[in-house]
C-alpha cells in the first residue's frame, strides 16, 4: 500500500479541516492512500508515509522570503506555513509534490522567492491560460510540451526559483507555471491538475505516485 500524506486547509473559527475531494479521487485512481495531514499543536508527528503533497490554499506569509505583508497581501495562516515548512523537513528524502499554494510553500522551502502579488494581475492569476513544459524536464515526457486552459487561480507566484530548483514550465506571459529538482523526486504545479479532470492530469498523478513506489 503507498500511503501518500496529503496537508490542508484548516479553519480556526469552525475547528475544522478541508480538503477539495479532488486531491483524495486523483490519489486513489492513481493507486494511492491519502490520509489528511493538518496543523495539530507543536508536537505534531508525521505518520509513517511514502510521500507527501502540499495543497492549495492562501497566501504564505511575505516574511517567508523577506518581505513585509503589504495591502494585497491577502489572508495569512502563519501556523500552516510553519506547520508545511516542519512537513518539507519531515519529508525531504521523499517525494514531494506541490500544488498551487504547495507549489509556493516547496520553492520557499528551498530559499526561493515568491511575486506576492503577480506585476500586472491586480487580484489573481488568469484562470485559464495555455502554458509550455520544457522539454528538458522530468515532466515533459509525463505531461507532453503544452497543456490548453490550464486553471491556475493564484495571485502570488514563484519569482526567484529555490536552490537546486529547476524552472520545469512558464505561462505564455512568462509567469512560472512549474518547478522541479532535477536530483530529488520534489516538484511543484502552479495550476489544480486535482481539478481538471483530463489526461495529462491523470499521468500527472500516476507519475507522482510511482515516485513514492521506488
Amino acid at each position: 500500500m503507498t500511503v501518500i500524506a496529503v496537508s490542508c486547509a484548516y479553519d480556526d473559527d469552525k475547528d475544522r479541516a478541508m480538503l477539495h475531494m479532488g486531491y483524495v479521487r486523483s490519489l486513489i485512481k492513481a493507486g494511492a492512500t491519502p490520509i489528511m495531514v493538518y496543523k495539530d499543536g507543536a508536537d505534531y508527528e508525521l505518520p509513517k508515509v511514502d510521500g507527501l503533497v502540499l495543497s492549495g490554499g492562501g497566501d504564505i506569509s511575505p516574511i517567508f522570503f523577506s518581505k513585509k505583508p503589504t495591502e494585497k497581501t491577502g489572508k495569512i495562516q502563519f501556523e500552516r506555513d510553519m506547520f508545511e515548512m516542519s512537513l518539507m523537513e519531515q519529508c525531504i528524502d521523499l517525494p514531494i509534490m506541490g500544488i498551487c499554494r504547495g507549489m509556493q510553500v516547496l520553492n520557499t522551502a528551498y530559499g526561493g522567492t515568491l511575486y506576492d502579488d503577480i506585476p500586472g494581475h491586480d487580484l489573481k492569476f488568469k484562470e485559464r491560460h495555455d502554458i509550455a513544459v520544457y522539454e528538458n524536464s522530468r515532466i515533459a515526457p509525463v505531461i507532453g510540451s503544452r497543456i490548453y486552459s490550464v486553471n491556475s487561480m493564484h495571485h502570488q507566484s514563484v519569482n526567484m526559483p529555490g536552490y537546486g530548483l529547476k524552472v520545469a514550465a512558464a505561462s505564455e506571459d512568462g509567469i512560472i507555471e512549474a518547478i522541479e529538482h532535477p536530483k530529488r523526486p520534489h516538484f511543484g504545479v502552479q495550476w489544480h491538475p486535482e481539478k481538471m479532470g483530463d489526461k495529462a492530469s491523470e499521468r500527472l498523478f500516476d507519475f507522482f505516485v510511482k515516485l513514492c513506489r521506488r
